[in-house]
């Protein structure tokens, strides 16, 4: 594939500095999904396009590039061409690159192609049980299963994230994801994130209290070494039963037809964290 639809640049000012690449478009119809980059909407463009507007947007906010980028999605995997070029172009730069994906087209043949360019996979695991899992995102997960064998069969380095959602992916279906992982290795980092109906249109469940997700993560801890919660993009670990929660300095570069869209999404961010959010479009920053 050539091109793809790139909706939005993400890129932290404070308390790190890194970015996000986001590809639109998604195999996957989560029930509890957010994020507009599911629908293939954004500008198009090829991977050299990608590439300058990564750069210069780097140096109008760092006056550098910066070494740590994650490409999400959307489902970063779908086009695998155009995620091989990206990663090697990146790669070229000195970048340190994350994958985040839903594993569901994480195959062999891909690993052997991109594990010399991926420095960590994220690995998104719905659920364990088959019928959630088709219930919650239109489809099965033999292959996302079968992709954390062989993720750890490669020994590339790789966490997987689950959504507690209670009432569907619930403390009990966080245990026998646990389970599963142990049964692989125990030493697998695992990471539980927590559902937010606000950012939802189909609020098909509520938020899980702080106690369900302590429940949730002392549970797991007794299958696995690594564990921690979290909430979205804010890491959070365990602290004497507390969230450690930080503060984010944010900027989005946008395709101009989403900046409405965008700026409505971030509103829950803005006035529930704290977090400061700026915009600026993708012309303002090619045509720097």
């Amino acid at each position: 594939m050539e091109k793809r639809a790139i909706p939005y640049l993400t890129f932290t000012l404070k308390p790190i500095k890194r970015a996000w690449i986001t590809l639109s478009e998604c195999n996957f119809n989560c029930k509890g999904c957010f994020t507009i980059a599911k629908n293939k909407v954004g500008r198009i463009l090829s991977v050299n396009e990608l590439i300058t507007l990564f750069i210069k947007s780097c140096k109008y906010f760092y006056n550098k590039v910066i070494d740590d980028v994650v490409i999400t999605g959307g489902e970063p995997t779908l086009y695998p061409e155009y995620l091989y070029s990206l990663c090697l172009k990146l790669k070229e730069l000195g970048i340190k690159i994350t994958l985040s994906t839903n594993g569901y087209l994480i195959n062999e043949n891909l690993i052997e192609k991109i594990k010399s360019l991926i420095d960590f996979f994220i690995v998104d695991l719905k659920a364990y049980n088959e019928e959630i899992h088709r219930f919650y995102t239109g489809k099965d997960n033999f292959n996302v299963l079968k992709a954390i064998r062989l993720l750890h069969e490669h020994r590339v380095n790789f966490r997987v994230e689950t959504l507690l959602i209670p009432g569907i992916i619930d403390v009990n279906e966080i245990e026998n994801i646990a389970k599963f992982l142990s049964s692989i290795d125990r030493k697998i980092y695992y990471k539980i994130n927590e559902y937010a109906p606000e950012y939802t249109n189909d609020k098909f469940s509520r938020r899980p209290t702080k106690e369900e997700m302590l429940k949730a993560f002392n549970i797991a801890k007794k299958y696995l070494d690594n564990v921690i919660i979290g909430k979205s993009c804010r890491v959070e670990n365990i602290k004497n039963d507390k969230y450690d929660v930080k503060e984010y300095e944010y900027v989005k570069i946008y395709s101009n037809e989403l900046l409405e869209y965008i700026k409505k999404s971030d509103k829950i961010s803005i006035s529930k964290y704290n977090w400061k959010i700026k915009y600026v479009s993708m012309d303002e920053i090619l045509n720097s």
